[in-house]
């Protein structure tokens, strides 16, 4: 039995032999031999069948083919079936079959998923459709009906086809259906079609979806031979069904004729390979030249086409310079090149692109023409073609290219600012750029140059926002802003030459892209395109029209337009529209209930008989709406006529009630509501929210209706929460493109380098690395020569230009043995890069690097091109994904509101809805175009509501307009809704409409200038006829008559648009000031319309100047709403207001759907010519007409007007009615017989100056007194304030008021009553109060003021008699007096502490600070800072002499006195020494000589002023002669005499004062010495505290400087820079280095804030000089004194410590730093690109900048100044390693290394030595760094900003303005706050040593600054 059991097995193949893996069994008990493998295959598989599948796939050892099942040989299926359809009438096969006998059953079936679009998931739909299809017809409905019918209707289900996500799955799939060359459908459906006529209409309807849908998704589908024959057996089988009104089998038959339409265009392609068609296909009769190649002269461009998808929208170059006119189609169907709907498509499409881009194509030649040439001036102005405005912008510079993460690809262009802009300031340029908008978001532009290439551009977000946008940033962010460095934000206004702003390319296809790769890289790496051009089409948007030409290209292509049988124009016969294939279905209905009132019941069943009258008599429709909305609802093309006032709005919101009503019985879906404007849909989405419509959702962003708001799409998807599914492949998605961007933006780093040395290196060291290792060695490090020695380059960026030039070992000697380069055979630069870089001649050597940069270039775009189309599909892909959630809001929806570019935009997520309905709003005003691409395929329903006869759509090609003779013929501007009802052709027939007929806007008189001509059938509502007269005038219909000329009435009408006349401009003013004056009209219910904007915009200024008198229309509402009557005694509100806020003003175009009661009309045009302008077409006049309700006044020439029919025919019915002529009646309300006639403005001032007559007021005011002014109307009547006497009393007394009549009384007589003798209650006594309070005593409050003690805190406070200070509110007001933590004591209200004890009591000390400063007598008032430093003081300086006074401010340093004579001298001695130094004289002891006024000898010394008389001795008063200030005493009771003290030393602190009145002993000339050396003590620590503070600053801005290197824009790539390449050399002095620095780069900003800077810098050393210190000043005053009395000169060295500080050190330093900034930044631009920038033979040479470091040591070494002393050998080493970067000799270049290493070994060893001080500390990294750098490397600072920062803000508190002054061992100043004495111990701030202390007491070396009194000693003072 075993044994049996193994041969069995053994001859059974083993299933995991042909896997991958094989078979790991050992041994196998099944078999492995191939013959056994080969028969077993032909056994059908037992698992492939059933609903799980077969698991093993392509390892099973079974078969999965159907084929290898037993089957009967039979003939081609196809072919008998078709020949047997063909010989049989269709009606008899179908009632010959078993049609219905079988359906669709899926039990036990399981469908493949159809969001299986991976491989896998193709492979089983591959093995599925592979089935046997060839066995008997029972045996292929069995395999169709389980297998593929499932399969079928899985792909083609609702859901599947709506969702995005499964988009490209199931595209995916639809392709491995197509198969190879279309050959698997093909075979597929040719089997099925044997059985098509057996089939159920649910597999017919799924068969027929799966197969358009293939044909639809692949182009080679409609020449694929064997599919035709399968869609005529499928129409066959269908043909049965043709009276059938089932969906299923109208969506069956439309998807037959859709593929019929597929096949057809395919049958027409010929199969010869023929550049152009066979031209006898185009040899219908015509007098155009086609489009083409069907045009007999061949193509006119490259985007001339006669299929209008191979058109591109925007125009190509050669477009744009083709001089041949372009095909437009004509209306006559007879002459287009292509029938039915598809010729209907290519009209609109090419109409549609001429009128939106022909003229901008047309505007971008005449631009190429100027650049071409250059003898024409260029100019920022605009210009202008046919009516298109375009502003120009020359010397454009391309930069940033960029890829952003929403809008893709963007760029900067800088451009010259206008010229108008040049001298303004930045504030004045961004006011100009908003005012004007140009360039303003998503504006269309056109980069252009004179080769005629074009790249067309649209403005991304507009960078002069960039300001908007920094003013609403949160103050986090702004103080973010101030502590980081960043580069400055590109805007329009920043920069005085260069404007720039963001934009991106329109068209991402490879071509556009790479033009756009190499202009950027031309351009940014330095090489401007001056002669480029930015135009700019200011209005122009391209989103408003490009979607709509993409939407009709993609419709031409499928030809899926519903009402294909209507639609497109056609002659003969009558046109019967059949009511919607949803409404043909058995039993439909449509509920009328809810238009119905008391709760009636009506249907409508479309096609049957209908009660209309029942409709008439229940709704609140009128006879005509409501036959209306019956045939709107039985037709499935309805157009519904409604002239202006009869209720169109209401009868499309009564529509679409109804259809919601019906909507889920009917699967309706949501109903598309569109509209041209956006206005226009915010009007019947309201009517609609107000008759209680919900679920409506509005799409775009456009709405300017607070009520939508919260239906906006955008709001609405906000709350919808994402599926995990969804939220997952957001995130993916995302992340895709973040990793996109990241590629294209280093692709695109790499493409700014290419031709530069450093992208050269980059590209060798990739692609041809044994080159790299030829040039810099394997480890870049550099070339080995043949004796192993490294060879050192010292400029990397060199050594390819040398070895291109041949002076990189290729001297002469060895170019001479190599053979002679023009005898050589040229080798191909290929075969070169196998050749020795060495041996290659230099003709080679061109070949070869011509071959690297064009070989990285190519490779660079590819690489390029492919990171752009990967993002864009993932952009799409994340579109799609967005797209689902907007789907899921949408599918919700009851009514989807969009305008018809909006649907254009959105129409492929409107497609997926499966919309049925859609209704039209305003169809007259939409151009064709945009309502066929709102036609979805899946509409069965269109309901168009407009009016032909009013305004036709706006079109900007005059050319092409039905107005225009020359435009007839293609008439643009006629829309589909025109077209329809009124066809062009009178052998076409006319569309079935309905009119409304009942007007119930105007007065019947008004009415009738639109009845007769244009609306005979138009009836007038009753309530018309009921309308009140017009205020103010005796007709409410006139037409003023004149001839005052128009402003500028020679001007060509055609191309001017802005007409105006100023007399009708006073003209309608004073009108409307008239009607406004008679206070019968609230705001808006007057209209001004006329027709120009230029004549608006004058109306608008004049009335916004002029002010009147109205009613508060606030307060008029809350009346009405209030159901308040107001009596004759009550006056509302009055307010004054601008005429500009009373009354609508327009132009007639935007008023179509406004009313308004009273509208005035000015007309404009008066011409010789007659020329009327816009107002000769009949439906402008119908609009301009219809607008009012009550009355209508038109301002104009009747003359210019009368030629146009229409306007003759009005002008005769206002004759015959006496509606016209020169003169106005007006009527005064109060006097009605009154004759009133005016004419021109000044007579609306003569005989109606307040709106009635001129006659006096005869009416009373409401005080009783008579009016004073003239007639005027009740609202101006009521305004008037009567100025007589008020008669009014009060109760209780006799007084009469005193306020003029007109005033509102006092509530209580204010009438002040003198003596009289009132006590009150607390015992005090009033004598005068007011007469209401001596009515009643006890009411009056005491006011007199009382001490009174507060328990509560104790303080005695002031207080009125009748505050209670008991009361617990009461706020006691005395100063709180408590000890805040400053010291100081609060002066807050007690109240104020008691209430925020919680709070930290007394709250931040506001007092000022009041401590002394230690360089002058005055106090710091700055508010109270705790321990923070002083400011410097800002009081005005008070050192003065008897010569001059010192005019700066304290805290600066102020000049000593320079004259030679001093004060102090008496008749018997004087002082030798200059003013400003201690005196060297003995003061006089004798008694003075003179005689005072009293005759007495002067009491005083010899020397010093005399004192008052009253202070003689002998005249003295007692009081005075024993006057003695007892503070100047001892302990003994002895005289105390001021004595000399230490220079900065607490005994004399200041300038010494009088110890009585303090007054200053300045003036004294016996302490001339000790007040002098105060003086000069003060001038030194002032000096020394002011520097410190100004070093501060400078040294901050520096350090900014420095990091705004980091993030400016490269010198050869920004835009705006013009470099100078006329720089040899840099050599010299600092100075002129600097200066040829700045001129080399003068256009550039990169510099801009050292050139800033530097100045400063230089002024400051000058100040800080060592000779500018006041001792230094006086020293030498004293020197030159001496010398002038021949005294004996002693040597006293300049370098002692008289200086005290080393500012000037410091200021030196810090001024080598930032030369040495630029310096190096420069050379390091150099670098990257030397071509581009200088001459190139530039050499470096900074001599005399070392000389400057050398002077820096030696000056810091004297003064003990260690920090800058190790700076100065920083700065040597760093010149060293700046210049050898450039120098082109090896031994100079090592003697500038060794000297540098010199300094670099002296810096560490005074690091080391002085390493105790953080500054010293601080630059060890820094001597590191240039050490690096000296010896080849790079110089990085290593100190961070932070570091910098800190070190000053540390140095701020060095010298601060209070506190006492030490030195340190090294004789440093320094200073120590408050109490004076040492406290801690810390580091000298300019050497490092110790000081400070512990306990008061000082630590070794530290003493008081005591060293000037030695130098004063030795100036012997």
């Amino acid at each position: 039995m075993a044994g049996r059991e193994a041969d069995k097995r053994n001859k059974v193949p083993c299933r995991y032999i042909n896997t991958p893996e094989g078979c790991h069994r050992k041994p196998c008990p099944y078999s492995h031999d191939p013959d056994i493998i080969a028969n077993a295959k032909k056994k059908l598989c037992n698992f492939f069948l059933k609903p799980g599948g077969c698991n093993n796939g392509d390892s099973c050892a079974f078969s999965h083919d159907l084929n290898d099942t037993v089957r009967q040989p039979h003939a081609d299926p196809l072919n008998s079936k078709l020949s047997q359809v063909r010989q049989t009438n269709w009606r008899q096969a179908s009632n010959t079959s078993t049609r219905g006998v079988l359906t669709t059953s899926t039990n036990g079936v399981t469908p493949i998923p159809p969001s299986d679009g991976s491989n896998g998931g193709l492979q089983r739909i591959t093995e599925l459709l592979a089935v046997d299809l060839d066995g008997s017809n029972e045996h292929v409905i069995q395999v169709f009906m389980s297998r593929i019918l499932p399969f079928f209707q899985a792909i083609t289900h609702p859901n599947v086809v709506a969702s995005g996500l499964l988009e490209t799955p199931v595209y995916n799939i639809y392709n491995a259906i197509f198969g190879p060359f279309g050959q698997r459908t093909v075979k597929v459906f040719s089997s099925l079609a044997n059985i098509f006529d057996l089939l159920s209409i649910e597999a017919l309807e799924a068969t027929s979806a799966v197969l358009v849908k293939t044909v639809d998704l692949n182009g080679a589908a409609p020449i694929t031979e064997g599919l035709s024959p399968v869609v005529e057996v499928l129409a066959a089988a269908l043909f049965s069904y043709g009276g059938s009104h089932d969906e299923r089998v109208l969506r069956s038959q439309k998807n037959v004729e859709r593929l019929k339409r597929r096949l057809g265009i395919g049958s027409s392609i010929p199969t010869a390979q023929q550049p152009i068609p066979d031209k006898r296909k185009a040899t219908f009769d015509i007098i155009r030249d086609p489009p083409g190649w069907l045009s007999g002269k061949g193509r006119r461009h490259n985007n001339d086409s006669e299929n209008i998808r191979d058109i591109s929208i925007l125009p190509t170059s050669e477009e744009i310079l083709s001089s041949r006119l372009e095909y437009l189609p004509p209306m006559d169907p007879s002459e287009l090149h292509l029938p039915g709907v598809e010729g209907l498509l290519d009209r609109h499409f090419r109409l549609l692109r001429e009128d939106t881009i022909g003229q901008l194509r047309d505007a971008i030649r005449i631009e190429l023409q100027r650049l071409q040439n250059p003898t024409e001036t260029q100019h920022n102005g605009p210009t202008g073609h046919q009516g298109v405005r375009t502003h120009s912008y020359p010397q454009l510079q391309l930069s940033g290219l960029r890829c952003d993460q929403h809008n893709g690809l963007e760029f900067i262009v800088y451009f010259k600012q206008p010229k108008q802009l040049e001298k303004l300031s930045e504030k004045e340029r961004r006011e100009w750029w908003e005012r004007s908008r140009r360039l303003q978001k998503d504006t269309l532009v056109c980069i252009v140059d004179a080769s005629g290439s074009a790249i067309f551009c649209m403005i991304a977000d507009s960078s002069q926002r960039d300001m908007q946008h920094d003013a609403t940033s949160s103050e986090a962010q702004k103080q973010h802003k101030k502590l980081t460095v960043q580069p400055p934000p590109e805007t329009l206004a920043r920069h005085p030459e260069w404007a720039s702003v963001t934009m991106r390319p329109v068209n991402t296809d490879d071509a556009s892209t790479k033009t756009l790769l190499w202009r950027f890289a031309d351009s940014g790496g330095g090489r401007n395109r001056s002669h480029d051009l930015l135009v700019e089409f200011p209005g122009v948007l391209l989103p408003s029209f490009q979607p709509t030409l993409k939407a009709l290209q993609t419709m031409s292509e499928s030809a899926d337009l519903p009402f294909a049988e209507i639609l497109p124009p056609n002659t003969g016969g009558t046109l019967e529209v059949p009511p919607p294939v949803y409404a043909q279905q058995a039993g439909h209905y449509f509920e009328l209930d809810c238009i119905l009132k008391d709760g009636q019941t009506l249907r409508l069943y479309p096609g049957a008989a209908f009660d209309i009258n029942a409709l008439r008599s229940g709704s609140t429709l009128d006879e005509a709406q409501a036959d209306a909305l019956v045939a709107a609802l039985s037709r499935r093309l309805a157009a519904i006529q409604g002239p202006p006032g009869t209720g169109k709005s209401y009868t499309g919101v009564s529509l679409i009630k109804v259809l919601l009503a019906n909507k889920i019985r009917a699967k309706l879906g949501p109903i598309l509501l569109i509209t041209y404007t956006n206005h226009a849909l915010d009007q019947i989405m309201e009517h609609l929210n107000e008759h209680g419509v919900t679920q409506m959702i509005r799409m775009g962003s456009r709405s300017k209706s607070e009520v939508l708001i919260p239906l906006n799409l955008r709001n609405v998807a906000s709350k919808m929460e994402k599926t995990k599914e969804e939220k997952r492949q957001t995130w993916n998605i995302i992340s895709h493109l973040k990793d996109d961007i990241r590629d294209i933006d280093n692709i695109i780093q790499k493409i700014s380098k290419v031709g530069t040395p450093r992208g050269l290196e980059e590209y060798l060291k990739s692609n041809h690395p044994q080159h790299y290792t030829a040039f810099f060695g394997r480890d870049g490090e550099g070339h080995k020569d043949q004796n192993g020695f490294q060879e050192v380059h010292h400029d990397r960026s060199r050594i390819i230009p040398d070895w291109l030039s041949g002076r990189r070992a290729f001297n002469l000697a060895d170019y001479a043995k190599l053979p002679n380069p023009s005898s050589r055979t040229l080798i191909s630069a290929q075969t070169l890069q196998h050749k020795p870089l060495l041996l290659m001649t230099l003709q080679e050597r061109q070949a070869t690097h011509e071959y690297w940069l064009r070989d990285a270039r190519e490779s660079l775009e590819i690489n390029f091109l492919s990171a752009v189309e990967l993002y864009n599909e993932h952009k799409k892909e994340h579109d799609r994904i967005r797209n689902e959630l907007d789907l899921s809001c949408l599918q919700q929806a009851n009514v989807i509101g969009v305008t018809t570019s909006g649907l254009a935009r959105n129409i492929d997520l409107l497609r997926r809805l499966q919309a049925k309905v859609l209704v039209c709003e305003e169809a007259g005003e939409v151009l064709e175009a945009h309502v066929l691409t709102a036609l979805l395929p899946s509409v069965q329903h269109a309901i168009l509501i407009g009016d032909h006869l009013q305004l036709r759509p706006q079109i900007q090609n005059y050319e092409l307009q039905h107005d225009n003779p020359r435009g007839e013929q293609y008439s643009l501007d006629v829309s589909l809704f025109e077209r329809l009802v009124q066809p062009w052709i009178s052998s076409t027939p006319r569309l079935p409409f309905s009119t409304l007929e009942t007007q119930r806007r105007m007065h019947p008189s008004i009415a009738q200038l639109i009845r007769e001509p244009l609306y005979p059938l138009l009836k007038d509502a009753e309530l018309v006829k009921a309308y009140p007269d017009v205020a103010g005038l005796k007709r409410r219909l006139y037409w003023l008559d004149h001839d005052h000329s128009e402003a500028g009435s020679d001007a060509n009408d055609i191309v001017s648009t802005s007409h105006s006349n100023d007399f009708e401009v006073e003209m309608t003013a004073s009108l409307v000031s008239h009607l406004v004056r008679q206070g019968a009209y609230q705001a808006n219910d007057i209209a001004v319309l006329t027709p120009y904007l230029g004549q608006l915009m004058k109306i608008r200024r004049k009335r916004a100047s002029r002010f009147e008198v109205t009613l508060g229309e606030r307060d008029v509402d809350e009346i009405e709403r209030a159901g308040i009557s107001m009596d004759q005694g009550e006056r509302p509100t009055m307010v004054k207001t601008t005429l500009l806020n009373t009354l609508k003003v327009a132009t007639i175009d935007n008023f179509q759907g406004e009313e308004a009661k009273v509208v005035v009309i000015s007309l404009v045009r008066c011409n010789p010519q007659n020329k009327c302008g816009f107002l000769r077409t009949s439906n402008r006049i119908n609009v301009l007409l219809s607008r009012a309700k009550h009355g209508m006044y038109i301002i104009g020439n009747s003359r210019t007007s009368s030629h146009v029919p229409m306007w003759s025919d009005v002008i005769s019915i206002l004759q015959r009615d006496g509606n016209i002529g020169p003169m106005l009646e007006l009527c005064c309300p109060r006097h009605q017989d009154t004759p009133i006639r005016v004419s021109s403005p000044d007579e609306f001032v003569r005989f109606s100056p307040e709106g009635g007559c001129d006659m006096k007021c005869s009416q009373r005011l409401s005080c009783g007194h008579a009016c004073l002014q003239r007639c005027h109307s009740a609202v101006l009547h009521d305004a008037v304030k009567c100025l007589e006497a008020c008669t009014r009393t009060k109760p209780g007394c006799e007084h009469l008021c005193p306020l003029p009549c007109g005033e509102n009384c006092h509530d209580r007589c204010q009438i002040m009553l003198q003596d009289v003798n009132v006590f009150l209650g607390c015992g005090h006594r009033v004598t005068s109060l007011p007469c209401w309070q001596a009515q009643d005593p006890s009411k009056i409050l005491c006011t007199v003021e009382v001490e009174r003690n507060v328990e509560a805190c104790g303080h005695t406070v002031k207080v009125k008699c009748h505050q209670d200070v008991k009361n617990a509110e009461f706020q006691c007001q005395a100063p709180c007096g408590g000890d805040q933590n400053c010291g100081h004591a609060c002066k807050k209200p007690c109240y104020y502490c008691k209430a925020n004890d919680g709070d930290n009591g007394h709250g931040l000390c506001t007092q000022p600070c009041h401590r002394d400063y230690e360089t002058c007598n005055h106090r710091c008032q700055t508010p109270c800072h705790g321990q923070e430093p002083c400011s410097l003081c800002d009081h005005p300086c008070d050192v003065r002499c008897s010569h001059s006074k010192c005019s700066n401010i304290c805290s600066e340093p102020c000049a000593p006195c320079a004259e030679p004579s001093c004060a102090s001298c008496c008749p018997h001695s004087h002082c030798s020494m200059p003013c400003a130094a201690p005196c060297d004289w003995l003061p006089c002891s004798k008694r003075c000589e003179k005689t005072m006024a009293c005759g007495h000898q002067c009491p005083s010394v010899c020397g010093e002023h005399c004192p008052e008389v009253r202070y003689c001795q002998i005249c003295a008063t007692d009081d005075i002669k024993n006057q003695i200030p007892a503070t100047n005493l001892d302990g003994n009771g002895l005289p105390l005499s001021i004595k000399s003290s230490e220079p900065f030393s607490d005994q004399l602190k200041k300038v010494p004062t009088c110890p009585s009145c303090r007054g200053s002993l300045r003036d004294v000339c016996r302490y001339g010495r000790i007040v002098r050396r105060a003086l000069l003590d003060e001038g030194t620590k002032r000096f020394a505290s002011w520097a410190q503070a100004t070093y501060i600053p400078l040294a901050e801005e520096f350090h900014a400087a420095e990091q705004s290197l980091i993030f400016s824009e490269k010198l050869f790539e920004e835009a705006t820079t013009l470099l100078d390449r006329s720089l040899k050399s840099l050599e010299g002095k600092r100075g002129v280095q600097i200066k040829n620095i700045w001129n080399a780069t003068r256009s550039s900003t990169r510099y801009a804030k050292f050139k800033t800077l530097r100045p400063q810098l230089l002024k400051y050393l000058q100040k800080v000089r060592k000779d500018e210190t006041p001792v230094e000043k006086v020293w030498q005053m004293v020197e030159a004194a001496r010398r002038r009395q021949g005294k004996t000169v002693r040597e006293i060295g300049l370098d002692s410590q008289v200086s005290l500080t080393t500012f000037h050190i410091m200021a030196d330093s810090l001024l080598l730093r930032c030369d040495i900034a630029i310096v190096a930044d420069f050379l390091d631009q150099l670098a990257q690109d030397p071509a581009r920038f200088v001459d190139a033979t530039f050499s470096v040479h900074l001599k005399f900048n070392r000389e400057d470091c050398v002077q820096l040591i030696e000056a810091s070494k004297t003064a003990r100044d260690f920090e800058r002393e190790i700076e100065g050998h920083i700065f040597y080493a760093h010149y060293c390693a700046l210049e050898r970067s450039r120098c082109p000799s090896p031994a100079r270049s090592e003697v500038l290394k060794l000297d540098g290493e010199a300094h670099i070994e002296q810096a560490h060893a005074l690091c080391k030595l002085h390493g105790g001080s953080p500054k010293v500390a601080a630059l060890v990294p820094e001597v590191k760094a240039v050490e690096v750098a000296l010896n080849g490397g790079t110089f990085i600072s290593t100190v961070s900003p932070e570091e910098r920062l800190a070190i000053l803000a540390a140095m701020k508190k060095e010298f601060s303005g209070t506190g006492h002054w030490y030195t340190c061992i090294n004789g440093h100043p320094f200073t120590v706050g408050e109490c004076g004495m040492p406290m801690e111990t810390a580091r000298c701030p300019t050497c490092g040593e110790t000081i400070g202390g512990r306990n008061h007491e000082a630590v070794e070396g530290v003493s008081r600054a005591e060293e000037l009194e030695m130098e004063f000693a030795r100036l012997s003072v």
